[in-house]
């Protein structure tokens, strides 16, 4: 398995992409007007601002704003000091990523005639785009955000196995929200053998190919049957997304805070207040478990062995 391994590319012979070090639970005390706005924002935003099933009421509305402004008056934290510290400034995106979508979606429902960008303070707009070149990543919730950077231990003495992680940060505080975040964990948890055996079928038959000989067809139809067993686990793990999140929740309660700017004809862009002196738009959309790398190491190793087997 080691020869899979590339820290270069965050994967680890241990946990696949998974971070073999568990996230930070929390930023510097430096950063604790961050942490602390996160906290207050998971306690008091029930639902989107434009939200009609049922809408936000008076008081709801009234919390929302006042947790805006006291973000549109927070300064600017420099995020220089996490430059030397991976997990650190993995959390700070986190944070920051979730701080900007909470900020955006407790909006009120904004008028026809307002065809403008949203606007997102600099307090948010500097550092999270200053984190985000530092990590060469978006500046926009991403699925690293949500899953790879956003799970604990649920016995810290214990390893990590697929029913000892637990995710950390929720926008909506539902366990059905939870379970969604915690299948795409279990994937890469289950799923880096696969990566792991599609590489040895690879290299058996390249072995075959470099040194003229026959491929050792029991041990290459050993491995693809690994393979097709933890293959057949993954869909399991897939499948049971709908045993705790239903599709009235996914779509209606906890979808909408996680909405990027791809959202139809006239969705608005979203204004980095600040950045690079005068502020930058940006157009991006938001979390997907196509953004797993898990996924796309399937398709390449998946599409290559099969061009290899075929050709033997």
């Amino acid at each position: 398995m080691s020869l899979l391994a590339c820290s270069q590319f965050g994967l680890d012979s241990r946990t696949g992409f998974l971070p073999i070090q568990v996230p930070l639970a929390r930023l510097p005390v430096t950063f604790d007007k961050w942490e602390n706005a996160l906290q207050r924002a998971m306690i008091i935003l029930k639902r989107p601002g434009d939200s009609d099933d049922p809408p936000p009421t008076s008081e709801e509305k009234e919390q929302s704003l006042q947790w805006r402004e006291s973000l549109q008056r927070m300064e600017v934290i420099s995020i220089d000091s996490l430059k030397s510290d991976l997990r650190a400034a993995q959390r700070a995106h986190h944070v920051l990523a979730f701080l900007v979508q909470f900020y955006i979606q407790s909006l009120p429902p904004r008028a026809e005639t307002d065809t403008g960008p949203i606007r997102i303070p600099s307090s948010l707009a500097i550092p999270f785009v200053d984190v985000s070149r530092h990590l060469d990543i978006a500046p926009i919730l991403t699925y690293a955000d949500c899953v790879l950077w956003n799970f604990y231990l649920e016995d810290s003495s214990k390893p990590l196995t697929l029913d000892n992680i637990r995710i950390r940060d929720l926008f909506t505080k539902d366990y059905q929200e939870e379970h969604f975040f915690l299948t795409s964990a279990r994937i890469e948890i289950r799923g880096f053998e696969a990566i792991q055996l599609m590489g040895d079928a690879i290299a058996m038959t390249r072995k075959g190919q470099d040194t003229g000989t026959t491929v050792n067809e029991t041990c290459l139809q050993d491995t693809l049957a690994r393979l097709a067993v933890v293959i057949d686990d993954l869909n399991k793990i897939l499948w049971s997304v709908k045993d705790a999140c239903g599709y009235q929740f996914f779509y209606w309660v906890f979808r909408p805070w996680i909405r990027g700017t791809d959202q139809g004809y006239g969705s608005p862009r979203w204004f980095y207040e600040g950045v690079d002196g005068k502020g930058i738009e940006f157009q991006c959309s938001g979390p997907s478990a196509g953004q797993a790398a898990l996924m796309h190491a399937f398709d390449g190793k998946s599409s290559h062995h099969t061009f290899i087997v075929l050709e033997n």
